[in-house]
C-alpha cells in the first residue's frame, strides 16, 4: 500500500541492474539491531535480511536539467522490512548504504540520518548477460557477487511482492521517529541465477545458504521529504 505523501517530491533517481538477494531470519536475531520504536515485519513467522545492489543514474533534484545529474554510481543497500506502530505502511529499515560518492553520501548523512558508508562500488557487465558488482574499503574487499538475470523466467509470488514493494524507509533522526518516501511503478521482477563469493557486508551470520533472489532491469523513482512520527524515547517507554 502507498500511502499519501503529504509533500510533494523533491529529488529523482534511477535505479538499473537492480539484484535483490534474501535471506530468512528469526525476527530474534534482528531485535538487536532495529530502533525500539519500530516493530520487524515477518512473512510466514520469518524475518528478512536483504542486500540490494543497483546502478544509480540520473540522480537530481526536482526540475533540475539532467546535465546537473550526479554520476552513475553503484549502491550496495543492507535492509531488513519493519512496521511503524503509528502508520500502516511497511517499509524497510537500512542496516548500511555503501556507495562511491562522498558527496551524496554525507548529504543524505545529514538530511535524513541514513547509514550511508563511504566505499569503492563497481558494477560492470563482463559478458553479453552476466554483471558483477563489488565494494572495496581501503583495498579490503567487502562484497563481490556475480548474476545472470533469466529474463524469460518472470517472478510473480505473495514474497517477491513482499520483499520488493516497500515504498518507505523507516528511520530514527535524533529522538524522532522518521518516513521518508519514495515512489515509482510496481516492480518488474525475474529469477536470476547469482553466485556470491565474498559477503561482509551484513550485520549477522545467515549461515552458507543461497539467497532467494530476484532481477529488475530498470526502474524510475522519486524522492519525498521525510515526514516525523513520533519520539524514540516516547516509544521505549
Amino acid at each position: 500500500m502507498i500511502a499519501k505523501r503529504k509533500l510533494p517530491w523533491f529529488a529523482q533517481q534511477s535505479w538499473v541492474h537492480t539484484l535483490f538477494m534474501h535471506w530468512p531470519v528469526t525476527p530474534e536475531s534482528l531485535e538487536a539491531y532495529i530502533p525500539k520504536a519500530l516493530n520487524i515485519d515477518t512473512f510466514d513467522g520469518s524475518a528478512w535480511i536483504s542486500i540490494v545492489t543497483f546502478h544509480a543514474e540520473d540522480s537530481r533534484l526536482r526540475l533540475s536539467p539532467k546535465w546537473t545529474s550526479l554520476d552513475p554510481v553503484a549502491q550496495i543497500n543492507v535492509r531488513t522490512y519493519v512496521t511503524y506502530p503509528g502508520s500502516n505502511e511497511r517499509g524497510v529499515y537500512f542496516f548500511t548504504i555503501h556507495i562511491q560518492h562522498l558527496t551524496a553520501a554525507l548529504g543524505a548523512k545529514t538530511l535524513f540520518k541514513l547509514p550511508f558508508c563511504y566505499a569503492q562500488t563497481m558494477m560492470r557487465e563482463i559478458s553479453d548477460n552476466t554483471v558483477e558488482v563489488r565494494a572495496e574499503d581501503a583495498g579490503k574487499l567487502l562484497f563481490e557477487a556475480t548474476y545472470t538475470p533469466l529474463m524469460d523466467q518472470v517472478v510473480k509470488s505473495e514474497l517477491g511482492a513482499y520483499l520488493a514493494e516497500r515504498y518507505c524507509i523507516w528511520n530514527v533522526k535524533g529522538d524522532q521517529v522518521i518516513k521518508i518516501p519514495i515512489k515509482h511503478q510496481r516492480w518488474d521482477l525475474y529469477q536470476v541465477d547469482v553466485t556470491i563469493p565474498h559477503n561482509e557486508v551484513l550485520p549477522l551470520d545467515v549461515g552458507s545458504s543461497n539467497p532467494i533472489a530476484f532481477y529488475s532491469p530498470f526502474k524510475e523513482t522519486t524522492l519525498y521529504p521525510y515526514e516525523t512520527y513520533g519520539t524514540e524515547v516516547t516509544q521505549q517507554n
